[in-house]
């Protein structure tokens, strides 16, 4: 085909394919990659406030962080973005709600921290089956100002941690936040975990007043920013 027939001929095709096609045919080559991205389909872009990439590598790099701004729910599930790249898109995608970034091994928990400014209105985060987060992770995530859902499910936390964070933020005491782990259960209220310390006395034996006054929560994500280990974190709270 010409290349004056295939110009006015990709253009009608592209239009019927919904914003993450058009993503995926952008990989194919530069002259759809221009298509796509300096043609009409920068405006449907635009307009759509979900995308889903799930499963597609690095092709979020294909897509220019301009057209991150409006989106209000973005899928990373299992692709390979890095932390770099992770927080220039946060950076550029501030209204959004909604992020999926279960199976994504190459952001490391310190980009949580970082992304807190970014990502003030975010209510819904997925953060499931990445190794790399331990409590220090979920706890920055319970700072988030507008957060609702922490699914939080294949972290090695254990009940003491989710018993920590329970004392440690109102908000998931009052149901503010629903956080989804394999140790609270799929889907199921927080505090059923509460149930697995037998009685009152040992859960306050955990958490009394003399260890818990030895540190504020703002003094706990400041142990997270400083790279403290999970080791000397849980020591600091006589986890026993």
């Amino acid at each position: 085909m010409a290349p004056t027939a295939s110009a006015s001929v990709w253009p009608l095709i592209f239009q019927f394919l919904e914003p993450e096609d058009l993503v995926s045919v952008s990989a194919v080559c530069f002259s759809w990659w221009q298509f796509v991205f300096r043609g009409s389909s920068p405006r449907a872009l635009r307009k759509c406030e979900e995308i889903d990439l799930a499963y597609t590598g690095t092709l979020y790099k294909k897509v220019p962080l301009k057209l991150f701004t409006g989106m209000t729910s973005i899928n990373l599930h299992g692709t390979g973005i890095s932390t770099k790249n992770f927080l220039k898109l946060v950076t550029a995608a501030r209204r959004l709600r909604v992020l999926v970034i279960e199976n994504c091994g190459e952001i490391s928990e310190s980009a949580i921290f970082k992304a807190k400014d970014s990502l003030r209105y975010m209510t819904n985060i997925n953060v499931s089956y990445n190794a790399q987060f331990s409590v220090l992770a979920i706890a920055c995530l319970c700072s988030y100002p507008a957060i609702q859902e922490i699914c939080a499910n294949g972290l090695s936390l254990e009940e003491k941690e989710i018993l920590f964070l329970s004392k440690t933020f109102p908000r998931l005491v009052s149901g503010k936040i629903d956080l989804q782990t394999e140790t609270t259960g799929d889907g199921d209220y927080f505090f059923d975990i509460v149930d697995t310390v037998a009685d009152e006395e040992l859960f306050d034996k955990f958490f009394d007043n003399e260890t818990m006054q030895c540190i504020s929560p703002m003094q706990f994500l400041n142990v997270a920013r400083d790279n403290f280990t999970r080791f000397v974190f849980c020591s600091c709270f006589c986890f026993v």
